[in-house]
């Protein structure tokens, strides 16, 4: 047990190394992208998008197999390249231009969003006072959402994942507040109720495969995918509404949001409601992506958990819970 503790503890202790090394990297990008019009930024990115496609193989095999996964077609097809090759051009575009918006705020980057529609529908969410849980995906320049809307909703955060390195977790914090952006831990329930009950809105990315995270097997393209259900629970304990809304990239520095109406609750038992309330907002995104597939992440593996291997991660993870309580005993 203690070589295979060992063994993890200097895993990790190389990939802290990396992440300082990556980090430093990281903050000279910004700070170069950072000096860029954002219109520039956008059509630079886009231009690198499109030689990372041409160039980034494994990436770009991983893209075809997640097509084919969602549009039962062989990987690779022509409606597969010209998918992948815009999926490629919006992802390093909507990086620069985010990165360009940083140093200049979030009232100057609202100004990139030349509509938004639907506004009537979180209205309606909101009249009842529980404040409203906005459901998105990593779909188009998401991170520009809470700081085009934050100044007409408040108080407004966004829920996210906490990294497990903590520079990297204060370097997206500090990120996102130049953009008047309060991020909330998953994990901080209290907080996140508090803003519900506030009236406030609460923005959520159900749409990756995070097996950590509590969730079910719902159908996504077709296929049973791990999904969170927080945003379900959340909403089945406050009341607070579901408000499906996406961002449409138009041009450079050029973008559309649009709110859809509210998820109706179906009502029925706790466990119930939470199943079909996850498997509609996985429907909603579904068919936004469906639409405009080229504004998608498809590099995440989305389908990667099974129930074979969600078990196995469990009892890997409850192994080595033991093995290290039993070597801080083993310390005292």
């Amino acid at each position: 047990m203690g070589t295979n503790w060992d063994r993890r503890m200097r895993r990790n202790a190389r990939k802290r190394a990396r992440n300082r090394v990556l980090l430093a990297l990281g903050r000279v990008l910004f700070d170069r992208i950072g000096r860029l019009e954002p219109e520039t930024a956008s059509r630079i990115g886009a231009a690198l998008g499109r030689l990372g496609y041409c160039f980034l193989g494994p990436a770009r095999r991983r893209v075809y197999e997640h097509l084919a996964l969602a549009f039962d077609e062989p990987a690779g097809s022509h409606r597969h390249r010209r998918i992948a090759l815009a999926a490629f051009t919006n992802f390093a575009a909507n990086a620069f231009e985010w990165i360009a918006w940083l140093p200049r705020g979030s009232k100057l980057a609202a100004a990139s969003i030349r509509e938004v529609r639907g506004m009537e529908h979180m209205v309606r969410a909101r009249a009842a006072g529980r404040g409203a849980l906005l459901v998105t995906a990593h779909f188009g320049l998401f991170e520009m959402m809470p700081a085009a809307l934050g100044r007409e909703i408040k108080p407004a955060v966004v829920i996210g994942r906490k990294p497990a390195d903590e520079s990297f977790d204060a370097f997206v914090t500090e990120n996102r507040a130049r953009m008047d952006v309060r991020t909330i831990p998953q994990s901080a329930a209290r907080e996140i109720l508090r803003v519900l009950k506030k009236g406030g809105v609460a923005g959520v990315l159900p749409d990756q495969d995070i097996d950590k995270l509590p969730g079910i097997f719902v159908p996504f393209f077709g296929r049973d995918a791990w999904t969170p259900t927080g945003p379900a629970s959340v909403s089945v304990m406050t009341g607070a509404p579901l408000v499906p809304l996406f961002i449409y990239r138009e041009g450079p520095a050029c973008h559309r949001i649009e709110i859809h109406e509210p998820i109706e609750d179906p009502g029925g038992t706790k466990e119930e409601r939470v199943r079909a309330l996850t498997e509609e907002i996985n429907r909603r995104i579904e068919a936004v992506i469906r639409e405009t597939p080229g504004h998608w992440a498809w590099f995440h593996e989305r389908w990667q958990t099974t129930p074979e291997k969600l078990e196995r991660r469990r009892k890997r993870r409850a192994r080595i819970a033991k093995q290290r309580r039993e070597r801080e005993n083993g310390a005292s």
